[in-house]
């Protein structure tokens, strides 16, 4: 039986070593020929693992390979992430998030008076005017919302430019005009 360049040898239960797993490219892996055969592509009168021995003898890292930061020496850091999970409600079944408690309690709500010249003369008021005018009650704040952040398009680590939408300009082609594509 061959043993693998990166996945240690089916019988082997040594763990990866963390330096050379952050620090070896992902390229190392690629080749065209299979890796239990030597590296061939074909496999004619080669040994072939049954898919349960080969998943049940793969190497697992418990963690992904990140660098370790001591999060004492960024007190900053650690107050934003522990105000983050004060701010966490209890999980709902049919969300697909955790929500988040509303910030404001009724009773702190206070609105600041408009300072339009006449804005108390009845014959000029407007809707704009009553939504205003008085606090809200408790029960008309919601308890908890599920607010929508950035956070998962800004874990996008590609700085190309992603260009989407609806293209409205005709596909020429390169080898005769015949060949364009106007729809």
């Amino acid at each position: 039986m061959s043993t693998m360049s990166r996945v240690p040898d089916w019988k082997a239960d040594q763990k990866m070593d963390r330096a050379r797993a952050f620090y070896e490219p992902m390229s190392i892996g690629y080749h065209p020929g299979w890796k239990c055969a030597d590296r061939e592509s074909k496999l004619d009168r080669k040994f072939v693992p049954k898919i349960s021995d080969a998943l049940a003898a793969k190497t697992l890292i418990e963690h992904p390979v990140r660098p370790q930061i001591k999060m004492e020496n960024y007190k900053t850091l650690r107050q934003v992430e522990e105000e983050k999970k004060s701010r966490e409600a209890e999980a709902v079944l049919s969300a697909h998030c955790l929500p988040t408690k509303f910030p404001v309690d009724a009773e702190k709500i206070r609105y600041p008076q408009s300072q339009k010249r006449g804005q108390d003369n009845p014959l000029y008021a407007t809707a704009a005017q009553v939504i205003g005018s008085e606090v809200p009650a408790p029960h008309q704040l919601p308890e908890r919302y599920f607010p929508k952040n950035c956070d998962y398009s800004k874990s996008y680590t590609d700085s190309r430019p992603r260009f989407t939408g609806l293209v409205t300009k005709p596909t020429l082609s390169r080898a005769h005009r015949d060949l364009d594509e106007y729809y």
